[in-house]
């Protein structure tokens, strides 16, 4: 058995070599022009959710920067500021153009050269190094697309551009993905300046080369030369005394074992070497899973349709389209550990979008169960990736067979078994083995701001936990996986989830996790529309009113209540901008309503806005004087489709979408909540929730019994926080507090009174004990102006991990417990004249 489990260790490595020469750096465009963070072109803008670009460089400017013909082995783009973001899929393709100016997508024979991986753009040159170097032949012009597409919005990168006296870039900027699209939002004589990374023809080759697979159950394996273009001869040495000179071999390896490959590369110039040990793994005898039940074959192999990779775990596999038809690359057996979660990617971007599925033979017994054994699916895309855990009753060490299949979306859903049009289907082998370590505790939650305070919570936790407890923070505990809970009270609830399996036990705490907020809870409305068609970037993008400046995606989401996390603080009597951002694609009838008499119908006389056949409309919103409800959240709905659907509140969309949001007219908010916290001999902490409303805080306080109303007592004005210490007071004294809260043109009432009496000297002194950093990784330092005498340590369960006697008269001391779980601990420090305190630690690691 362990024989075999360092096999299928070899077979999950995977080489992926590509090492060009540096070449040499040429700018094309010089200036400084640039764009804002919320403008464009900008090749990494992130304002809307992806962007596509193309634009041409004519070969007279690369002429210019030093470049003849030859390969262009990486670009580079001047980034001033960044987006702040990680782009999805970030890819550039190349291709030769007789156009010299452009106005229209051409989306023909570009040449993928660079991703699509996940980027983050960094100031200055963001160089990027090419998968396959580009061939230039000097003299024609050239055209670049980069394209990404992101879950998240952020901002555009600032780049560096020039201008030009010809339409140099097009580009298309969306909330869905516009790699596909062929809209146009703008036609631009400016470009981002760009740095070529070429590689000199004239100079000896560079080695490099590839294989289709890194191992073979066969003995058969294909090599490709992948050396620069310049290279005129080939010697290839396989490793087993076999040699060739072919550019592309086959060879056929006759026994089990791992072998080096070299490759000579020459031209008339020199020569160069690459040399890869281990670079292939043979084994005849084979470690398959059963044979599946059926085997999809494609019927059309000559459309460019199919799979281009697989990323799962440790498995990574290039490969052809449609034309190899169904592909078997069971051989490569990679490990996985029930319990765990694993990012699945297959790429499926040409010549058109793709549906795709995936399934795993969990039970191993042939056949692929459509509810029990599909682990994903996407439909229209260019790409199918997610997070896949194994679930506790996979079959154990035993190869399992995992299939992908994917087709031209036009065709309806894949299959398992069903034979692909156009598509192609992919077979691949797991191992499965029990990770024999404690659970990696994780959560999730639908959500973290609740009005109506219920919230549901996921547990993530790895290693195959069978037990779980939860504290919600409100004195509230469950032990289901999966638990749902309804918060009662508003306030920030910290959540803590322990997970357990045979090996161990592990901790995750987050802290203020879950945010209740029940004064804004706005009651159900009497109708929640659908979108019954999206199409074509019809919807709603962003909404600004008041404070609320909230992007969104468009239709594709349907209707979207966002009245508890999005809501505007607004004055009666007072006049608001609302506008309603649809984007350049379609113009739109778009209507809204305020429900201003909460009952959760929108009448005709509480119509705010009424734009028809419009593009990104405005409206001003006056919030009435009288008959208004304050201190409640009420309901404002925007409804946004095509021109001429005479859509109200309750209408169903045929393009677009409702969106709701959050109103509240409010005085100036009472501070709540208020309480004493820490208090020494000369200050004490007194802290508050928020209004909502207010802009700043007022505190008043004297000795116990003034009158605050008169004006007596000791003022602070202004204080920009909820959680204040009063310095400077007297020892051993008795004082009342009051807080009131600042507005525009108003404020609260006084809040109070709170007591507290300052300390003695005496009572004071273990005040000054401290323990620092909290949270921290297990280590941290205690100390005190008393002699330290025993500290005691306790986990959340109430046990007993660690105790000390501090034999000698030690005012500061450094605990390490950096070998205990993650989680909450109580530290509890006892004094030589036996004053105790006890701590609440986070071990956070």
């Amino acid at each position: 058995m362990k024989k075999f489990i360092f096999a299928v260790f070899i077979l999950t490595v995977t080489l992926h070599f590509n090492h060009y020469s540096q070449g040499t750096f040429h700018i094309v465009g010089n200036d400084n022009l640039q764009n804002t963070n919320n403008n464009y072109p900008s090749i990494y803008g992130n304002y809307y959710r992806g962007v596509k670009n193309q634009f041409i460089i004519r070969a007279s400017e690369m002429q210019a920067a030093g470049m003849s013909a030859g390969p262009i082995i990486g670009l580079g783009f001047n980034v001033v500021s960044t987006s702040g973001a990680t782009l999805d899929d970030f890819e550039i393709q190349i291709k030769t153009t007789t156009q010299n100016s452009i106005t229209s997508w051409d989306n023909n024979n570009l040449t993928t050269c660079f991703g699509p991986v996940d980027y983050n753009d960094q100031t200055g040159w963001n160089q990027h190094t090419f998968n396959n170097p580009f061939q230039w032949d000097g003299s024609s012009n050239i055209m670049i697309r980069t394209c990404f597409y992101n879950n998240t919005w952020a901002d555009n990168a600032v780049m560096k551009m020039s201008n030009y006296t010809y339409n140099t870039l097009i580009y298309r900027r969306r909330n869905n993905n516009p790699c596909t699209s062929n809209w146009i939002n703008g036609v631009e004589s400016k470009r981002p300046n760009i740095r070529f990374q070429w590689l000199d023809p004239n100079t000896p080759p560079v080695s490099n080369f590839s294989s289709n697979s890194s191992s073979s159950c066969t003995g058969t394996v294909s090599f490709y030369d992948q050396s620069t273009t310049n290279t005129t001869s080939w010697l290839w040495d396989f490793g087993d005394g076999n040699t060739s000179s072919s550019q592309n071999p086959t060879h056929t390896y006759t026994q089990s074992g791992s072998y080096d490959v070299q490759l000579i590369s020459s031209n008339s110039y020199g020569t160069d070497t690459s040399y890869y040990p281990n670079f292939v793994q043979v084994f005849l005898a084979g470690y398959s899973p059963i044979p599946a039940n059926c085997i999809p074959n494609t019927q059309v192999t000559t459309s460019g349709f199919g799979i281009s990779e697989v990323k799962f775990g440790n498995l990574h596999q290039f490969s052809g389209n449609s034309s190899e038809g169904y592909s078997e690359f069971t051989c490569d057996t990679v490990l996985f550990y029930i319990g765990k979660s694993y990012d699945f990617l297959a790429v499926h971007s040409t010549p058109a979008p793709h549906n795709c599925a995936a399934w795993i033979d969990y039970n191993n017994d042939g056949n692929f169960n459509d509810i029990t054994e599909k682990i994903i699916s996407s439909s229209n895309g260019d790409s199918t990736h997610g997070t896949i855990q194994i679930p506790n009753n996979a079959t154990l060490n035993q190869p399992i067979r995992m299939r992908v299949v994917a087709d031209f979306s036009l065709l309806g859903p894949v299959s398992a078994c069903s034979d692909p049009q156009y598509g192609q289907a992919e077979d691949y082998s797991l191992y499965f083995a029990q990770d024999t370590s404690p659970p990696e505790a994780n959560f999730s939650s639908d959500r973290t701001l609740t009005c109506s305070g219920f919230v549901g919570f996921s547990d993530l936790s790895t290693n195959a936990p069978y037990a779980w407890y939860w504290d919600f923070g409100d004195g509230n505990t469950s032990i289901m996986q999966n638990p749902t809970h309804t918060y009662i009270n508003s306030g920030e609830f910290d959540v803590t989830l322990i997970s357990t399996n045979a090996y161990g036990s592990d901790t995750i705490y987050s802290p203020n996790h879950i945010e209740v907020d029940t004064a804004f809870n706005v009651i159900t409305p009497s109708c929640t529309p659908s979108t019954l068609g999206y199409c074509c970037d019809y919807g709603i993008n962003r909404v600004q009113f008041a404070n609320i400046n909230h992007p969104s995606a468009d239709a594709i989401e349907g209707y979207s209540d966002f009245s508890c996390e999005q809501r505007a603080y607004v004055e009666a009597g007072n006049n608001y901008i609302l506008t309603v951002e649809t984007g350049s694609s379609n113009p739109q009838d778009t209507r809204a309503w305020i429900d201003f008499n909460n009952d959760g119908v929108f009448d005709n006389n509480e119509k705010v806005m009424e734009k028809l056949n419009d593009f990104n409309p405005i409206s001003v919103v006056q919030i009435p004087s009288t008959n208004v409800i304050y201190n409640t959240s009420f309901r404002l709905r925007i409804s946004s489709d095509e021109v001429g659907s005479n859509n109200g509140p309750c209408d169903n969309l045929f393009r677009g979408q409702v969106e709701d949001y959050g109103i509240f007219v409010s005085t100036c908010p009472d501070p709540n909540n208020a309480s004493i916290g820490q208090i020494s001999k000369n200050t004490v902490q007194v802290y508050w929730n928020p209004g909502g409303s207010e802009s700043s805080w007022n505190i008043a306080y004297g000795q116990v019994g003034f009158n605050v109303q008169s004006g007596a007592g000791n003022r602070i004005n202004n204080i920009f926080v909820n959680n204040y210490f009063i310095v400077g007071l007297n020892e051993s004294t008795n004082y009342d507090f009051y807080i009131q809260a600042n507005c525009d043109n108003q404020t609260s009432s006084w809040i109070g009174p709170l007591n507290a009496t300052t300390l003695n000297i005496n009572e004071s002194s273990l005040n000054i004990l401290s323990l620092y950093p909290n949270p921290n990784n297990g280590h941290f330092d205690i100390s005190s102006k008393i002699p330290l005498k025993t500290i005691t340590v306790f986990n959340l369960l109430g046990e007993e991990v660690f105790d000390k006697d501090i034999l000698r008269n030690k005012f500061n001391i450094n605990i390490d417990l950096s070998t205990k779980p993650k989680g909450i601990y109580f530290v509890e420090v006892l004094d030589v004249l036996d004053n105790s305190k006890t701590f609440k630690v986070i071990f956070s690691k």
